[in-house]
């Protein structure tokens, strides 16, 4: 294994054991939050599927590392994953405060990378550039990643609209990923709206 292939899967497994220890923490609040927002009917089935998501988040930011160093892939992947790590190393974050702790603060970061990850498995199918090499095995299906969404979407309506809002600035090269901060008041305001 390769001196970057080692360091890949030693940021993976770092993140995948925080992750793991936050789902087995029989305190994490995520449950109660994901009620709060759904209501005590349709929680049971969210809180799997939001799991799923925020546990593959690992397996998801590694495939799209490896999505941007092909030569032949689109710019616009290299400034969607560019966007993700700026959005990831964030001090701001659009989860509430009172919801920034434990396994449901990562919601929005997994939705954002399998957003990321949904696009760019277009672009690979769509495309001459990947071919094959770039289909990834994973132990998430797409329909999986798709189901995750759906529930982020319903339990974070406007996070995940202000991400894939994003999202589409950056492919239409209307958002500068450098200089980008939600620090900034008028990026707060679009996502309060």
């Amino acid at each position: 294994m390769g001196r970057e292939k080692k360091k890949e899967a030693s940021w993976q497994r770092t993140i995948e054991d925080r992750l793991k220890r936050l789902a087995e923490d029989p305190y994490d609040p995520f449950l109660q939050r994901v009620r709060d927002r759904l209501g005590r009917g349709e929680h049971t089935r969210a809180v799997k599927a939001l799991q799923t998501l925020v546990l593959g988040l690992p397996v998801l930011l590694g495939h799209i590392h490896r999505w941007t160093e092909d030569p032949k892939a689109p710019i616009v992947i290299s400034q969607w994953q560019a966007f993700l790590v700026k959005y990831l190393h964030e001090p701001a974050d659009l989860v509430e405060e009172e919801d920034r702790n434990g396994l449901f603060s990562f919601v929005d970061d997994a939705y954002l990378a399998a957003a990321i990850y949904q696009r760019t498995l277009t672009l690979t199918l769509t495309r001459t550039f990947g071919r094959r090499r770039h289909i990834p095995t994973t132990t998430l299906s797409r329909a999986t990643i798709r189901k995750g969404m759906g529930w982020a979407q319903r339990v974070l309506p406007r996070e995940t609209e202000s991400l894939e809002r994003w999202l589409n600035e950056v492919g239409e090269g209307k958002l500068d990923v450098v200089g980008w901060t939600m620090t900034k008041p008028s990026i707060r305001k679009k996502v309060t709206r």
